[in-house]
């Protein structure tokens, strides 16, 4: 995985679960990745022309599912809200490479 925020999301993601299923809370591992994932983020978005690309909206997904999971439901909407509107932004000649984040925006 080439992408740093996509690295981060995901490490978080699997941390994240493995917390959950012991039953414990976020360890220092899982809120570490946590944070990066969320910086890269902001730091791409608030660019003057944001990065808006495969890793930067797919590295949103790993958090939405967490709130999700997690039974945050304003964190979990306003992470899908803010896909949707990273989604609507992003250029045309990349929406067929992020198609399937487009379908797991619609469930």
């Amino acid at each position: 995985m080439s992408d740093p925020c996509l690295f981060h999301a995901t490490l978080f993601s699997a941390s994240a679960s493995i917390d959950m299923l012991r039953g414990q809370q976020n360890t220092a591992r899982t809120l570490y990745h946590q944070t990066w994932a969320m910086r890269l983020i902001n730091e791409r978005l608030a660019q003057t022309e944001p990065v808006l690309n495969y890793g930067t909206l797919g590295a949103v997904i790993p958090l939405l599912y967490y709130n999700m999971v997690a039974l945050d439901r304003d964190s979990a909407v306003a992470h899908q809200q803010g896909l949707v509107k990273m989604l609507l932004a992003t250029p045309q000649s990349i929406r067929d490479d992020i198609g399937p984040l487009i379908a797991i925006v619609k469930v």
